[in-house]
């Protein structure tokens, strides 16, 4: 199987809360993806940094977890 059809295989993956639809050429280390995530957004991000799990959102992921983090923090002030 040439490269370029194991790279198509991947369109339709999920990596974290992000889909693949399609790819743009580059060299192997520089594929960069266009992705949709679960959120409704699109985003294009590196492969490599999907595979490796660094990039899992569009971003959202990262805002709901700052989110949390405060709304934590307020209710531990609240009870102190």
């Amino acid at each position: 199987m040439k490269t370029r059809e194991k790279l198509e295989n991947l369109v339709g993956q999920k990596f974290g809360r992000l889909e693949i639809l399609s790819l743009t050429e580059g060299k192997v280390r520089d594929i960069v993806v266009t992705c949709k995530c679960e959120c409704g957004r699109g985003h294009k991000a590196n492969l490599c940094n999907l595979r490796q799990g660094k990039t899992r959102s569009c971003g959202c992921l990262r805002k709901e977890s700052i989110k949390i983090f405060r709304s934590e923090e307020h209710t531990s002030e609240l009870q102190s």
